[in-house]
Order: C-alpha cells, then structure tokens, then sequence
C-alpha cells in the first residue's frame, strides 16, 4: 500500500510566476519611481519614452542590468544617474507575500516538485537566487527545485518557447503540469500548449488562491 507521500497525482510539477504570485512586486515604473523618493512625477516626454524604449531589453538576456541602468540614464539626458535608475530597479522589488511558505509546505508534504518560471533579469534574479543565501530577502524562493528566468533562457512569455523548455529541463509533460501567474496572457499562453494553468489575483490573498486551487485539483490535502 503506497504511503501518503507516495500517492500518485494528476500533477507531477507546480510551476509558479515570481512577481504577483510568490513576491509582491510594484507594477509600474511610476510606483517604483515614488518609492525610492525622487521627485514626481518621473518625466512624460514622448522622446524620451522612445529613446529607453530602443535600449535593448534585458528581460530576454540582451544586455545586462548594469549597461542597462547608464543607458537609461543617458536616454534621458539628465534627469537619471545611472546609480538612480539602479535604485528605482531595485525599489519594484517588494517583499514575498505573507504566508507562502505555507504552500511550499503542501507541496513538500505530498513529494510534489515546485518551480519557478520569471519574465525577469539578472539584476532582479540576483535579489531572488543570491549567490551568498545568508539572510536572503526571499528565503521561501530558496526551497525551488527548478528555476526558469526568461534573460537565461532568452525568450519571454507567453512564448510557447519558454513552456517547452520547461518541460524538456524538467522531464514532465504538459498534462503533468499546474501553473500558477497573474497575467492573463501568460495563463493562455501555457494553455495553449496543454498545461493546466491557473490565473492569480496579485492585489487578493495569493497564499490563500494558491492553497484553495491546489485543493481544488486535488494536489494537496
């Protein structure tokens, strides 16, 4: 007879968006902007907004955050240090939600492994995955068994790229997955390619949405 950690479930793997799913994060530049105390509102110059808009997008990898963060500051001729641009970066990094840790330790009791699957980049990733994990400012990120960041891999969602890589990485199949991220076009876009995909409200209680839905598909008690 199979132990209660031994049942066999639908779902063999728990993929989880970062930001509105497991960490809080701020949503707009303007937010981030205001929360680091610089002066607002930040500049609305159509130039401008075109001029960082051509710089090359670190979510896919194509420029790292530090070479980022100067040309920012160079496109908008004055108004940013680079050193300032870091620190609105940083400021749309909040903290994890509370009681997280909770749904790791459903999934754990069960032997269900869990991964992460972020459109992010390396300066963000950096926060999440410190190389030196002492005092981490997301410690329930660090019980992840498979971790996917859309700059590693170069592609974003909602990519079907991006989902089948998952898959090959992990050995599990498309049936075999339950996703969990807060935007619609990311939800579809698992859809697409057969995963059983979830979307979460990130201005409710995503520890208590993710719990009732793990519940609801029968993944834990």
């Amino acid at each position: 007879m199979l132990g209660k950690n031994h049942m066999q479930h639908r779902f063999e793997l728990v993929v989880f968006d970062i930001g509105g799913v497991l960490v809080n994060t701020v949503r707009s530049f303007e937010e981030a902007h205001e929360r680091v105390g610089l002066p607002f509102p930040p500049p609305s110059d159509p130039e401008f907004e075109a001029r960082s808009a051509a710089i090359p997008r670190r979510g896919i990898g194509a420029i790292y955050s530090e070479r980022y963060f100067m040309l920012f500051a160079d496109a908008s001729q004055g108004v940013y240090t680079a050193a300032e641009v870091r620190r609105i970066s940083e400021a749309s990094l909040a903290e994890e939600y509370p009681g997280i840790g909770s749904v790791f330790d459903a999934l754990e009791a069960v032997s269900i492994e869990s991964a992460v699957l972020g459109n992010t980049n390396d300066a963000h990733w950096a926060s999440f995955f410190p190389e030196t994990p002492d005092e981490p400012k997301f410690p329930t990120l660090t019980r992840v068994q498979h971790r996917f960041a859309s700059h590693i891999l170069g592609v974003e969602k909602p990519d079907s790229r991006i989902y089948q890589h998952v898959e090959l990485a992990t050995g599990h199949s498309a049936g075999r997955i339950l996703f969990f991220d807060d935007r619609k076009e990311n939800v579809e876009g698992a859809h697409a390619i057969g995963w059983t995909a979830e979307l979460i409200d990130y201005t409710g209680d995503t520890t208590a949405q993710l719990l009732a839905t793990l519940r609801q598909h029968g993944v834990v008690d």
